[in-house]
């Protein structure tokens, strides 16, 4: 078959060939291949390609020696996976796991989010290769730490941890492809952004999925008892917003000790068909620290603290490292604020001209 070997870089400008547009065709194939097809070649090294000198100069795959045929409930695994680290949602990520089979820490969510992002991070031209691994290992560095520090773990405990015990041989093939994929755009030198172009494939998969199969909740909101009368009027309220409103959601609330509310409605995520139940677990990340400031403003209400009281006199401990000048009211800000606003409430606390 005659062509232009991907290696021969002369040829590619010679007969202007858009490297660029070549390496997201052959991105789009292979997501066709693994999402909708699902059976597809596993070996997309650059020696296996020709680039037709015709334009639109299409590429043509030489190699079908190594190939894998998958399960449509691995195609949608597969999808929930990719969909999962697109919208860094850890509990579908963990589920998209347990459909493939994988074993691995459900304590850990955090760090498996960040191995399965690595395979689907923006590809890196050669020239910017060496910094790229270089961030990636100064980042894996800080991650060592920070699990050494949660875990208790000594350096070489750390080392050989791994959040996910074992990967399937389908999953292997995958990561693999993408790993080849990412070497080919580097190859020709130029960047390419995965999930743009992988997305649309991947989403039809699992959403032509979730349309086939069956209602997993089609009451929507979790059948549980009602607690009291505002329960029930939350309830109408809810059904009134509606699933079009509304994804998923969980609502406690306590009076006098006892429980007036405990509804759940909805589903996981906008990948994840199964229905939110009262005992559902999402990452909140820092929603304690509302929280805590609610609880810091009740102490104020009772008067057991004041706002212009510095937190040292209650909290000596805490006066250490310059933050002896803090004050109640300052460090409640802290906990509701963002990025830009805390670095001004800190430098405004330390500023004492």
């Amino acid at each position: 078959m005659d062509g232009i070997r991907l290696h021969d870089n002369d040829s590619l400008e010679e007969y202007g060939v858009d490297k660029k547009r070549l390496v997201e065709e052959i991105t789009r194939a292979y997501a066709h291949q693994i999402y909708i097809d699902g059976f597809f070649n596993g070996d997309p090294h650059p020696g296996n390609f020709l680039v037709s000198k015709e334009p639109p100069h299409k590429p043509i795959l030489l190699d079908f020696g190594l190939t894998k045929r998958i399960s449509q409930s691995m195609k949608q695994a597969l999808a929930k996976m990719f969909l999962s680290c697109a919208e860094g949602d850890q509990v579908a990520l963990l589920s998209a796991f347990a459909e493939m089979g994988l074993k691995l820490r459900v304590d850990m969510p955090q760090q498996s989010m960040e191995i399965a992002s690595i395979f689907f991070r923006q590809s890196t031209t050669a020239t910017e290769a060496k910094e790229n691994i270089k961030a990636l290992n100064e980042q894996r560095e800080r991650n060592a730490k920070a699990l050494q520090e949660k875990m208790k773990l000594n350096k070489k405990e750390v080392k050989h941890f791994n959040p996910v015990d074992a990967f399937p041989g389908d999953a292997i093939i995958f990561m693999r492809v993408l790993n080849l994929l990412r070497g080919l755009s580097a190859s020709l030198n130029v960047r390419i952004v995965y999930l743009d172009i992988m997305r649309p494939f991947a989403e039809s998969t699992l959403l032509g999925s979730l349309t086939r199969g069956p209602s997993t909740n089609s009451e929507w909101i979790y059948d549980s008892p009602v607690n009291s009368e505002v329960e029930s009027k939350l309830r109408s309220l809810l059904l009134e917003m509606g699933s079009d409103k509304i994804l998923g959601l969980q609502v406690c609330a306590y009076k006098d000790g006892k429980v007036i509310i405990d509804t759940a409605a909805g589903t996981l995520g906008k990948y994840d068909p199964r229905p939110v139940q009262p005992d559902s677990l999402f990452p909140v990340f820092s929603v304690t620290k509302g929280i805590t400031a609610g609880m810091v403003h009740w102490l104020v209400d009772q008067g057991k603290l004041k706002y212009e009281e510095t937190v040292a006199d209650i909290w000596p401990k805490f006066g250490t490292n310059k933050k002896e000048l803090i004050k109640v009211q300052k460090l409640i800000s802290l906990m509701l604020c963002n990025e830009t606003r805390c670095f001004r409430i800190l430098t405004d606390s330390f500023d004492t001209s």
